[in-house]
């Protein structure tokens, strides 16, 4: 079993690590559990990523997008909603990525913040090449997408910010 100080000194480099995802890390101790999944890797540490979260945020885009959809179609503008959709959904497969990215780069034997880094830049270039390309191929309607990308992150940052909140409430 490792000391008490090797497993803080490996949280230390994931949490850093891993909080230029925007995703959070936990040391796996007695006195806090991880919030959900984890498992152990090596080292003693344990990372969280909260799936739970992604998953509530992709239940808000199936809502968003079909209340974009009906608000679209009354206006006449379905294609436009159509497109919006598309947006919710690279979104939500620029979450899935990241979340991907993070787990890989984390668990493995010398974790860098340059391959983090590189890996959410060419994830980030990659989704903006392709948005800017249907919403320049599909004008007017194709900028659709960027709101629907846009609707997803406001999506992604209440449901991991609100329950933050509210646990801080309770804590004493």
């Amino acid at each position: 079993m490792m000391p008490a100080a090797n497993i803080k000194i490996e949280s230390r480099k994931i949490k850093n690590l891993a909080t230029q995802g925007g995703w959070h890390v936990y040391a796996l101790d007695s006195s806090r559990p991880p919030l959900c999944g984890g498992g152990m890797g090596e080292g003693g540490v344990g990372v969280d990523v909260n799936k739970i979260q992604i998953r509530r945020a992709a239940i808000a885009a199936i809502a968003l997008g079909v209340l974009a959809l009906g608000i679209t179609g009354l206006i006449d503008r379905l294609l436009l909603g159509t497109f919006m959709c598309a947006g919710l959904a690279v979104g939500w497969l620029n979450a899935q990525l990241t979340l991907w990215a993070i787990t890989r780069i984390a668990s493995s034997e010398a974790p860098s913040k340059q391959r983090l880094v590189g890996s959410s830049a060419l994830r980030l270039l990659g989704i903006t090449a392709v948005a800017l390309l249907v919403a320049f191929l599909a004008r007017p309607n194709g900028v659709g997408i960027f709101f629907g990308l846009a609707l997803f992150q406001v999506a992604l940052v209440l449901n991991t910010v609100l329950p933050e909140l509210k646990g801080l409430r309770q804590t004493p």
